[in-house]
Protein backbone atom coordinates (compact mmCIF):
# COMPACT_ATOMS: atom_id res chain seq x y z
CA UNK A 1 0.00 0.00 0.00
CA UNK A 2 1.39 3.50 -0.87
CA UNK A 3 2.28 5.46 2.48
CA UNK A 4 2.28 9.32 1.86
CA UNK A 5 4.35 9.88 4.39
CA UNK A 6 7.49 7.93 1.94
CA UNK A 7 6.32 10.53 -0.75
CA UNK A 8 9.33 12.75 -1.64
CA UNK A 9 9.35 16.34 -1.12
CA UNK A 10 10.14 18.68 -3.74
CA UNK A 11 13.87 19.57 -3.67
CA UNK A 12 13.89 23.51 -3.42
CA UNK A 13 15.84 25.12 -6.17
CA UNK A 14 19.40 26.25 -5.55
CA UNK A 15 19.87 27.88 -8.39
CA UNK A 16 20.46 31.35 -8.43
CA UNK A 17 18.62 34.05 -9.59
CA UNK A 18 20.70 35.56 -13.33
CA UNK A 19 22.94 38.12 -12.90
CA UNK A 20 21.61 41.11 -15.47
CA UNK A 21 24.17 41.79 -18.30
CA UNK A 22 26.11 45.29 -18.64
CA UNK A 23 23.66 46.51 -21.39
CA UNK A 24 20.10 45.45 -19.36
CA UNK A 25 21.57 47.37 -16.56
CA UNK A 26 22.46 50.71 -18.55
CA UNK A 27 18.86 50.13 -19.83
CA UNK A 28 17.40 49.88 -16.81
CA UNK A 29 19.79 53.18 -16.02
CA UNK A 30 18.39 55.18 -18.94
CA UNK A 31 14.61 54.41 -18.30
CA UNK A 32 15.07 55.18 -14.75
CA UNK A 33 16.92 58.29 -15.66
CA UNK A 34 14.44 59.16 -18.66
CA UNK A 35 11.54 58.34 -16.38
CA UNK A 36 12.87 61.21 -13.63
CA UNK A 37 13.71 64.00 -16.49
CA UNK A 38 10.16 63.55 -17.74
CA UNK A 39 8.48 64.04 -14.58
CA UNK A 40 11.17 67.10 -13.77
CA UNK A 41 10.23 68.55 -17.30
CA UNK A 42 6.31 68.01 -16.52
CA UNK A 43 6.95 69.54 -13.08
CA UNK A 44 8.43 72.85 -14.90
CA UNK A 45 5.87 73.24 -17.84
CA UNK A 46 3.25 73.31 -15.03
CA UNK A 47 4.89 75.71 -12.63
CA UNK A 48 5.48 77.78 -15.87
CA UNK A 49 1.49 77.06 -16.99
CA UNK A 50 0.56 78.47 -13.50
CA UNK A 51 2.45 81.48 -13.65
CA UNK A 52 1.36 82.63 -16.73
CA UNK A 53 -2.06 81.91 -15.80
CA UNK A 54 -1.48 83.68 -12.76
CA UNK A 55 0.55 86.43 -15.02
CA UNK A 56 -2.97 86.95 -17.04
CA UNK A 57 -5.29 87.27 -14.15
CA UNK A 58 -3.21 89.96 -12.52
CA UNK A 59 -3.75 91.75 -15.80
CA UNK A 60 -0.65 91.82 -16.96
CA UNK A 61 -0.38 92.49 -20.79
CA UNK A 62 0.92 89.05 -22.58
CA UNK A 63 2.85 88.50 -25.76
CA UNK A 64 0.90 87.40 -28.75
CA UNK A 65 2.40 84.20 -28.08
CA UNK A 66 1.58 83.58 -24.73
CA UNK A 67 -1.39 84.48 -25.36
CA UNK A 68 -1.91 81.25 -27.85
CA UNK A 69 0.39 79.34 -25.18
CA UNK A 70 -2.61 79.83 -22.75
CA UNK A 71 -5.40 79.33 -24.41
CA UNK A 72 -3.46 76.07 -25.92
CA UNK A 73 -3.41 74.80 -22.26
CA UNK A 74 -6.72 73.96 -22.10
CA UNK A 75 -6.67 71.49 -25.31
CA UNK A 76 -3.21 70.05 -24.36
CA UNK A 77 -3.18 68.95 -20.77
CA UNK A 78 0.38 68.41 -20.78
CA UNK A 79 3.59 69.39 -23.43
CA UNK A 80 5.46 72.47 -24.15
CA UNK A 81 2.56 74.65 -25.71
CA UNK A 82 5.13 77.10 -25.87
CA UNK A 83 6.82 75.71 -28.46
CA UNK A 84 3.65 75.13 -30.06
CA UNK A 85 2.29 78.74 -30.21
CA UNK A 86 5.37 80.01 -31.97
CA UNK A 87 5.52 76.92 -34.74
CA UNK A 88 1.10 78.17 -35.08
CA UNK A 89 2.05 81.81 -35.67
CA UNK A 90 5.06 80.99 -37.84
CA UNK A 91 3.14 78.69 -40.54
CA UNK A 92 -0.31 81.10 -40.41
CA UNK A 93 1.82 84.54 -40.59
CA UNK A 94 1.23 85.59 -37.05
CA UNK A 95 -1.42 85.76 -34.52
CA UNK A 96 -4.38 86.98 -36.08
CA UNK A 97 -3.79 83.99 -38.78
CA UNK A 98 -3.94 81.41 -36.35
CA UNK A 99 -7.63 82.24 -35.66
CA UNK A 100 -8.05 82.48 -39.64
CA UNK A 101 -6.27 79.36 -41.11
CA UNK A 102 -8.30 76.60 -41.99
CA UNK A 103 -8.98 74.30 -39.79
CA UNK A 104 -7.03 71.22 -41.67
CA UNK A 105 -3.92 73.13 -41.67
CA UNK A 106 -4.27 73.59 -37.98
CA UNK A 107 -4.42 70.03 -36.96
CA UNK A 108 -1.97 69.07 -39.25
CA UNK A 109 0.65 70.76 -37.44
CA UNK A 110 2.85 68.72 -35.06
CA UNK A 111 1.58 69.03 -31.79
CA UNK A 112 -2.02 70.50 -32.51
CA UNK A 113 -4.49 67.82 -33.69
CA UNK A 114 -8.00 68.38 -34.02
CA UNK A 115 -9.32 69.49 -30.28
CA UNK A 116 -6.61 72.03 -30.37
CA UNK A 117 -7.65 73.60 -33.58
CA UNK A 118 -11.84 73.05 -32.68
CA UNK A 119 -10.76 75.22 -29.98
CA UNK A 120 -8.87 77.91 -32.01
CA UNK A 121 -12.10 77.86 -34.60
CA UNK A 122 -14.47 78.63 -31.33
CA UNK A 123 -12.74 81.47 -30.01
CA UNK A 124 -13.01 83.28 -33.80
CA UNK A 125 -16.70 81.94 -33.88
CA UNK A 126 -17.26 83.64 -30.42
CA UNK A 127 -14.85 86.92 -31.27
CA UNK A 128 -17.27 86.79 -34.75
CA UNK A 129 -21.17 86.45 -32.34
CA UNK A 130 -19.44 89.49 -29.93
CA UNK A 131 -18.82 92.09 -32.71
CA UNK A 132 -22.49 90.94 -33.98
CA UNK A 133 -24.15 91.59 -30.90
CA UNK A 134 -22.02 94.48 -29.58
CA UNK A 135 -22.93 96.32 -33.05
CA UNK A 136 -26.74 95.36 -32.65
CA UNK A 137 -26.58 96.87 -29.17
CA UNK A 138 -25.77 100.59 -30.60
CA UNK A 139 -29.01 100.47 -32.09
CA UNK A 140 -31.16 99.41 -34.76
CA UNK A 141 -28.24 97.98 -37.80
CA UNK A 142 -29.53 100.11 -40.68
CA UNK A 143 -28.85 100.36 -44.24
CA UNK A 144 -25.60 102.90 -44.28
CA UNK A 145 -24.35 100.79 -41.88
CA UNK A 146 -24.09 97.76 -43.62
CA UNK A 147 -20.31 97.43 -44.91
CA UNK A 148 -19.47 97.50 -41.19
CA UNK A 149 -21.96 94.97 -40.20
CA UNK A 150 -20.64 92.18 -42.79
CA UNK A 151 -16.61 92.32 -42.35
CA UNK A 152 -16.78 90.23 -39.35
CA UNK A 153 -18.55 88.05 -40.78
CA UNK A 154 -16.26 87.19 -43.34
CA UNK A 155 -13.15 86.84 -40.90
CA UNK A 156 -11.25 83.97 -41.32
CA UNK A 157 -12.56 83.01 -44.42
CA UNK A 158 -10.86 80.80 -46.94
CA UNK A 159 -13.54 80.54 -49.63
CA UNK A 160 -15.78 82.91 -51.46
CA UNK A 161 -19.22 82.83 -49.50
CA UNK A 162 -22.43 84.56 -50.48
CA UNK A 163 -24.49 86.25 -47.71
CA UNK A 164 -27.66 87.46 -47.97
CA UNK A 165 -29.23 90.00 -45.48
CA UNK A 166 -33.52 90.76 -45.42
CA UNK A 167 -34.31 94.31 -44.64
CA UNK A 168 -37.96 95.77 -43.75
CA UNK A 169 -39.38 98.91 -45.33
CA UNK A 170 -37.38 100.97 -42.83
CA UNK A 171 -34.59 99.28 -44.50
CA UNK A 172 -33.12 97.65 -40.82
CA UNK A 173 -31.91 94.41 -40.76
CA UNK A 174 -34.29 91.99 -40.67
CA UNK A 175 -31.98 88.56 -40.62
CA UNK A 176 -29.21 87.04 -42.52
CA UNK A 177 -28.26 83.89 -44.57
CA UNK A 178 -25.33 82.01 -46.28
CA UNK A 179 -26.73 81.45 -49.65
CA UNK A 180 -23.85 79.69 -51.35
CA UNK A 181 -20.12 78.61 -50.64
CA UNK A 182 -17.76 77.81 -53.56
CA UNK A 183 -13.78 78.13 -54.25
CA UNK A 184 -11.27 80.56 -53.16
CA UNK A 185 -11.88 82.73 -56.22
CA UNK A 186 -15.83 81.82 -57.33
CA UNK A 187 -19.04 81.18 -55.32
CA UNK A 188 -22.21 80.13 -56.95
CA UNK A 189 -24.97 82.29 -56.75
CA UNK A 190 -28.49 80.24 -56.64
CA UNK A 191 -31.43 82.95 -57.63
CA UNK A 192 -33.65 80.45 -56.05
CA UNK A 193 -32.58 80.20 -52.97
CA UNK A 194 -32.15 84.33 -52.77
CA UNK A 195 -35.82 84.36 -53.70
CA UNK A 196 -36.55 81.22 -50.80
CA UNK A 197 -34.30 83.85 -48.02
CA UNK A 198 -36.27 86.76 -48.82
CA UNK A 199 -39.93 85.37 -49.14
CA UNK A 200 -39.09 83.48 -45.38
CA UNK A 201 -38.71 87.04 -44.24
CA UNK A 202 -41.56 88.26 -45.96
CA UNK A 203 -39.83 91.51 -47.75
CA UNK A 204 -38.96 91.92 -50.86
CA UNK A 205 -35.90 94.03 -49.76
CA UNK A 206 -32.34 92.21 -49.82
CA UNK A 207 -28.61 93.29 -49.88
CA UNK A 208 -26.12 90.87 -50.86
CA UNK A 209 -22.48 90.42 -49.89
CA UNK A 210 -19.72 88.00 -50.61
CA UNK A 211 -15.62 88.20 -50.08
CA UNK A 212 -12.45 87.77 -51.77
CA UNK A 213 -10.53 85.74 -49.54
CA UNK A 214 -7.35 86.64 -51.66
CA UNK A 215 -7.50 90.27 -49.96
CA UNK A 216 -7.66 92.18 -53.13
CA UNK A 217 -11.26 94.44 -52.96
CA UNK A 218 -10.64 95.10 -56.86
CA UNK A 219 -14.58 95.11 -58.19
CA UNK A 220 -14.27 92.04 -61.30
CA UNK A 221 -15.90 91.77 -64.19
CA UNK A 222 -17.59 88.76 -62.59
CA UNK A 223 -19.06 91.06 -59.82
CA UNK A 224 -20.64 93.69 -62.12
CA UNK A 225 -22.14 91.11 -64.51
CA UNK A 226 -23.69 88.78 -61.71
CA UNK A 227 -25.10 91.70 -59.86
CA UNK A 228 -26.78 93.10 -63.19
CA UNK A 229 -28.35 89.39 -63.75
CA UNK A 230 -29.54 89.31 -60.16
CA UNK A 231 -31.00 92.20 -60.47
CA UNK A 232 -32.54 92.19 -63.55
CA UNK A 233 -33.68 88.33 -62.51
CA UNK A 234 -34.69 89.07 -59.13
CA UNK A 235 -37.14 92.19 -60.11
CA UNK A 236 -39.80 89.82 -61.76
CA UNK A 237 -40.33 88.10 -58.89
CA UNK A 238 -41.50 90.94 -56.47
CA UNK A 239 -36.98 90.93 -54.75
CA UNK A 240 -35.30 94.16 -54.84
CA UNK A 241 -30.97 94.27 -54.72
CA UNK A 242 -30.48 97.37 -52.75
CA UNK A 243 -26.74 96.46 -52.88
CA UNK A 244 -23.91 94.12 -53.40
CA UNK A 245 -20.89 94.76 -51.21
CA UNK A 246 -18.11 93.12 -51.99
CA UNK A 247 -15.51 92.39 -48.15
CA UNK A 248 -11.58 92.04 -48.59
CA UNK A 249 -9.80 90.97 -44.79
CA UNK A 250 -11.06 94.52 -42.95
CA UNK A 251 -12.69 96.46 -45.41
CA UNK A 252 -15.81 97.04 -48.02
CA UNK A 253 -17.11 98.02 -51.13
CA UNK A 254 -20.43 98.95 -51.84
CA UNK A 255 -21.93 99.20 -55.23
CA UNK A 256 -24.26 101.39 -54.07
CA UNK A 257 -22.77 103.97 -52.39
CA UNK A 258 -19.59 104.35 -54.70
CA UNK A 259 -20.79 106.69 -57.00
CA UNK A 260 -23.20 105.57 -60.61
CA UNK A 261 -21.19 102.72 -61.20
CA UNK A 262 -24.12 100.35 -59.26
CA UNK A 263 -27.17 102.40 -61.04
CA UNK A 264 -25.48 101.93 -64.53
CA UNK A 265 -25.60 98.42 -64.36
CA UNK A 266 -29.28 97.91 -62.94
Amino acid sequence: MYNSKNKRKPKKSTKLPRVKTTTELRELHNSEKNRKEKEKMENVHQGHRERLRQRFLNGESLQDHELLELLLFYAIPRGNTNEIAHLLMERCSGFSGVFKSDISLLSATSGVGINSALLLKLVLACCKRYDEQELKKQGVIKFDRLTEYFIPKFIGETAEKVLCVALNDDLNILGCGVISTGSINLAPVNVKNIVKFAYSYNTPYIVLAHNHPNGDLTITEDDISTTRFLTNTLRPVNVILLDHIIVAADKAYSMKFSGNMFFSII
